[in-house]
């Protein structure tokens, strides 16, 4: 009877040990073809909506907000995101989710211009207002920072 008992608690105990060492993966994560049981959110407070334009974008200290100069941004609750400028229009994707406890807001916009490209990236979430959402690489190498306001 007593091997009976030890086999059940060294069972549980495998058991147990075994869930509690499963690890999330800490890399990027493209949101266009992610397979993850990552779950995108758009809480109350978040921004879908139109009218915001690159108030900050700088890379590795060079300030390079003027290469959106006139480009208008808009977020659809639906997860797209459109960039205009004039006549020109550029569709894509956006989410936010938890990734390792840390709010990503990821950008995909489906383009070959260098500068709307430097967007796309899974972004960590610094804050977020009515008027502002302040988004840092979390890669401290790249010392990335994007900003959006209304």
């Amino acid at each position: 009877m007593k091997k009976i008992s030890y086999f059940i608690c060294l069972t549980i105990s495998f058991f147990i040990l075994k869930s509690s060492s499963c690890s999330h993966d800490s890399t990027d994560v493209n949101p266009s073809n992610s397979t993850s049981t990552q779950t995108p959110s758009t809480p109350s407070n978040t921004i879908p909506g139109a009218g915001w334009h690159v108030s900050l974008f700088s890379e590795i200290s060079e300030n390079k907000t003027s290469h959106f100069t006139g480009y208008t941004f808009d977020f659809a609750t639906s997860g797209t995101v459109t960039a205009t400028k004039g006549s020109q229009s550029v569709s894509g994707t956006w989410k936010q989710y938890q990734n390792d406890g840390i709010t990503k807001f990821a950008i995909i916009l489906n383009t070959t211009d260098k500068d709307l490209s430097d967007l796309n990236d899974d972004w960590a979430l610094v804050s977020k207002s009515d008027n502002l959402i302040s988004l840092k690489n979390d890669n401290s190498s790249k010392n990335e920072q994007l900003q959006f306001s209304k």
